[in-house]
């Protein structure tokens, strides 16, 4: 089971799925990659509840997935590492040549051999797939987009009224977004907000849903709450649409003494050569005007 703010979720690696045989479109969900982030699993099995008279007008193929299934029980980010960093070509080179088994696995590698086998067939099914991978973040946040830099991610990510930051991947080894993207199959990453605040819920509900619709899973005529989904996430910040490039990323370790410097948020401004924090080496300033 899944504690989320009180109340108790079962567990399972796959929520729902919906195939049909017709369609070459399929769009994957992903709830939970870290297992602190348990919003997006939650967010996925409301929508799993009221999905079933939206079926008939499918006009593709739907899977939902819980991520890192051991550290949601235990409401831990991973258990050994991260299951969002291990999307290598060496590692999938392991399953493939029978290295990796469910036998010799360690936690987060077994995580990574259920869902890299799941999402490997419906790539092999399906010519046209969408991965939806659902996080949150440990500090307030409006939400946003991440994608990697590819005219895919970007065509469909400019459906939402949200921010977008592109440039990621290349402080990132290993991201399942990657991985999808190296097939030429659309995916980003959505952070809905703070971990634990109850909004960040009710935004991946509402992502979800435009999700099926953007995709064209969904005929947007065939679902009548479209408006009330749409403008919840438009109000959620005044950056709609616009594009942010990640320019700098500091990497912080336990010894480092990383102490951010109080009153900033995620896209607050900043100038250049701005103290940001602090660590065991001195003031950590910004290179360049931007934001934060």
């Amino acid at each position: 089971m899944v504690n989320y703010l009180g109340t108790e979720y079962p567990l399972k690696r796959i929520l729902k799925k919906y195939e049909r045989s017709e369609h070459d479109t399929a769009i994957i969900f992903i709830g939970g990659m870290h297992g602190n982030e348990r919003s997006g699993y939650v967010a996925i099995h409301d929508v799993c509840e009221q999905i079933e008279a939206y079926l008939p007008f499918f006009k593709g193929n739907f899977y939902a997935l819980g991520g890192n299934l051991q550290a949601l029980r235990n409401n831990t980010r991973f258990i050994d590492s991260d299951l969002n960093r291990i999307w290598l070509n060496q590692n999938i080179n392991k399953i493939t040549s029978g290295k990796l088994t469910a036998e010799n696995a360690t936690n987060e590698k077994k995580e990574f051999l259920e869902l890299y086998t799941i999402i490997k067939d419906v790539m092999d099914k399906h010519k046209e797939v969408f991965v939806i991978d659902l996080h949150t973040t440990s500090s307030s946040s409006i939400p946003f987009i991440t994608i990697n830099d590819m005219i895919i991610n970007r065509k469909f990510s400019m459906n939402f009224p949200l921010p977008i930051i592109i440039g990621i991947e290349e402080y990132l080894a290993g991201p399942l977004l990657s991985y999808m993207n190296e097939h030429n199959h659309v995916s980003m990453a959505f952070e809905a907000g703070q971990h634990t605040d109850p909004v960040a819920r009710t935004v991946n509900v509402s992502f979800i849903w435009l999700s099926l619709i953007f995709s064209g899973i969904l005929p947007q005529e065939k679902f009548e709450d479209y408006d009330f989904h749409y403008n919840l996430l438009r109000e959620q910040t005044d950056l709609n649409n616009q594009i942010f490039e990640v320019r700098f990323r500091k990497n912080v370790e336990p010894t480092d003494a990383f102490v951010m410097k109080p009153g900033y948020v995620n896209f607050s401004p900043i100038q250049s050569n701005e103290i940001l924090a602090k660590d065991i080496t001195g003031d950590i300033k910004s290179l360049e005007q931007g934001r934060i």
